[in-house]
Protein backbone atom coordinates (compact mmCIF):
# COMPACT_ATOMS: atom_id res chain seq x y z
CA UNK A 1 0.00 0.00 0.00
CA UNK A 2 1.07 3.57 -0.69
CA UNK A 3 0.22 6.16 1.39
CA UNK A 4 0.32 10.23 0.76
CA UNK A 5 3.53 11.31 0.16
CA UNK A 6 5.60 7.79 -0.35
CA UNK A 7 7.11 6.36 -3.27
CA UNK A 8 6.32 2.79 -4.28
CA UNK A 9 7.82 0.23 -3.36
CA UNK A 10 9.56 -2.74 -5.55
CA UNK A 11 8.94 -5.84 -3.38
CA UNK A 12 10.89 -8.29 -5.18
CA UNK A 13 14.48 -6.01 -5.52
CA UNK A 14 13.95 -3.99 -2.46
CA UNK A 15 14.66 -1.14 -3.88
CA UNK A 16 12.67 1.81 -3.64
CA UNK A 17 11.40 3.54 -6.83
CA UNK A 18 11.21 7.05 -7.16
CA UNK A 19 7.54 8.84 -8.92
CA UNK A 20 8.81 7.78 -12.59
CA UNK A 21 9.56 4.28 -11.64
CA UNK A 22 13.34 5.19 -11.38
CA UNK A 23 15.61 3.71 -8.90
CA UNK A 24 16.80 6.60 -6.43
CA UNK A 25 20.18 7.05 -4.59
CA UNK A 26 21.94 5.81 -7.09
CA UNK A 27 23.57 9.18 -8.64
CA UNK A 28 25.82 9.19 -11.59
CA UNK A 29 28.46 6.34 -10.96
CA UNK A 30 31.31 7.65 -13.92
CA UNK A 31 33.20 9.07 -11.25
CA UNK A 32 33.51 5.60 -9.52
CA UNK A 33 33.86 3.38 -12.68
CA UNK A 34 36.74 6.52 -13.80
CA UNK A 35 38.53 5.61 -10.01
CA UNK A 36 38.38 1.58 -10.94
CA UNK A 37 39.95 1.70 -13.86
CA UNK A 38 42.51 4.69 -12.79
CA UNK A 39 43.26 1.97 -10.13
CA UNK A 40 43.29 -0.72 -12.36
CA UNK A 41 45.61 0.66 -14.83
CA UNK A 42 47.85 2.07 -11.51
CA UNK A 43 48.01 -2.00 -10.70
CA UNK A 44 48.79 -2.84 -13.98
CA UNK A 45 51.83 -0.62 -14.70
CA UNK A 46 53.58 -1.30 -11.06
CA UNK A 47 53.04 -4.87 -12.70
CA UNK A 48 54.69 -4.16 -15.51
CA UNK A 49 57.29 -2.27 -13.74
CA UNK A 50 58.06 -5.12 -11.59
CA UNK A 51 58.28 -7.45 -14.38
CA UNK A 52 60.33 -5.41 -16.46
CA UNK A 53 62.89 -4.93 -13.13
CA UNK A 54 63.21 -8.17 -13.18
CA UNK A 55 64.29 -9.14 -16.27
CA UNK A 56 66.76 -5.75 -16.14
CA UNK A 57 68.27 -6.95 -12.99
CA UNK A 58 68.60 -10.60 -14.22
CA UNK A 59 70.05 -8.95 -17.36
CA UNK A 60 72.54 -6.83 -15.53
CA UNK A 61 73.50 -9.68 -13.21
CA UNK A 62 74.07 -12.01 -16.08
CA UNK A 63 76.83 -10.07 -17.41
CA UNK A 64 78.03 -9.15 -14.02
CA UNK A 65 78.81 -12.81 -14.08
CA UNK A 66 79.89 -13.21 -17.06
CA UNK A 67 82.34 -10.39 -17.11
CA UNK A 68 83.50 -11.46 -13.31
CA UNK A 69 84.42 -15.21 -15.10
CA UNK A 70 87.42 -13.47 -16.78
CA UNK A 71 90.69 -13.11 -15.95
CA UNK A 72 91.35 -9.28 -14.84
CA UNK A 73 93.17 -8.27 -17.22
CA UNK A 74 90.76 -9.65 -19.87
CA UNK A 75 87.51 -7.40 -17.99
CA UNK A 76 87.28 -4.73 -20.63
CA UNK A 77 83.87 -3.24 -21.88
CA UNK A 78 84.08 -4.34 -25.41
CA UNK A 79 80.19 -4.90 -26.67
CA UNK A 80 78.89 -2.17 -24.05
CA UNK A 81 76.23 -0.81 -24.96
CA UNK A 82 74.21 -3.55 -26.50
CA UNK A 83 70.75 -3.71 -26.95
CA UNK A 84 68.62 -6.96 -25.77
CA UNK A 85 64.99 -7.46 -27.34
CA UNK A 86 62.22 -8.33 -24.87
CA UNK A 87 61.53 -11.51 -26.31
CA UNK A 88 57.46 -11.29 -26.73
CA UNK A 89 57.33 -7.73 -24.78
CA UNK A 90 56.97 -4.21 -26.39
CA UNK A 91 60.18 -2.79 -24.90
CA UNK A 92 64.42 -3.16 -25.61
CA UNK A 93 66.34 -3.25 -22.58
CA UNK A 94 70.09 -1.44 -23.66
CA UNK A 95 72.63 -2.93 -21.46
CA UNK A 96 76.08 -0.90 -20.57
CA UNK A 97 79.11 -1.42 -18.25
CA UNK A 98 81.90 0.15 -17.35
CA UNK A 99 85.15 -1.13 -15.97
CA UNK A 100 87.58 1.22 -13.79
CA UNK A 101 90.62 -0.31 -13.09
CA UNK A 102 92.42 0.59 -9.41
CA UNK A 103 89.31 1.82 -8.52
CA UNK A 104 88.79 3.85 -5.22
CA UNK A 105 92.75 4.05 -5.62
CA UNK A 106 93.18 0.39 -4.80
CA UNK A 107 95.42 -1.00 -6.92
CA UNK A 108 94.74 -4.66 -8.40
CA UNK A 109 90.99 -3.57 -7.59
CA UNK A 110 89.02 -3.71 -10.59
CA UNK A 111 85.12 -2.77 -10.59
CA UNK A 112 81.82 -3.33 -12.91
CA UNK A 113 79.31 -1.31 -12.92
CA UNK A 114 76.53 -3.31 -15.57
CA UNK A 115 73.44 -0.67 -16.50
CA UNK A 116 70.56 -2.30 -17.72
CA UNK A 117 67.88 0.70 -19.01
CA UNK A 118 64.13 0.83 -20.50
CA UNK A 119 61.25 2.84 -21.19
CA UNK A 120 57.93 1.66 -21.49
CA UNK A 121 55.82 4.51 -20.05
CA UNK A 122 58.82 6.35 -18.33
CA UNK A 123 62.75 5.49 -18.38
CA UNK A 124 64.19 3.14 -15.84
CA UNK A 125 67.05 1.85 -15.11
CA UNK A 126 68.77 -0.52 -12.82
CA UNK A 127 72.57 -0.91 -12.12
CA UNK A 128 74.47 -4.29 -10.44
CA UNK A 129 78.17 -3.75 -9.08
CA UNK A 130 81.27 -5.94 -7.99
CA UNK A 131 84.52 -5.71 -7.56
CA UNK A 132 87.63 -7.88 -8.77
CA UNK A 133 91.17 -8.52 -6.80
CA UNK A 134 93.69 -9.13 -9.30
Amino acid sequence: MVGPGCAPRDQSAGIQLGAKGRSRGTGDNSPAVLGLAVGATTVMRANQTGLYTTIATNLAQDRLEELKSRTPANINTTGSPENVPGTGMPVTFNRSWTVTPNCNSVAGLTCINVTVSWTDYTSHNVTVSSAVKE
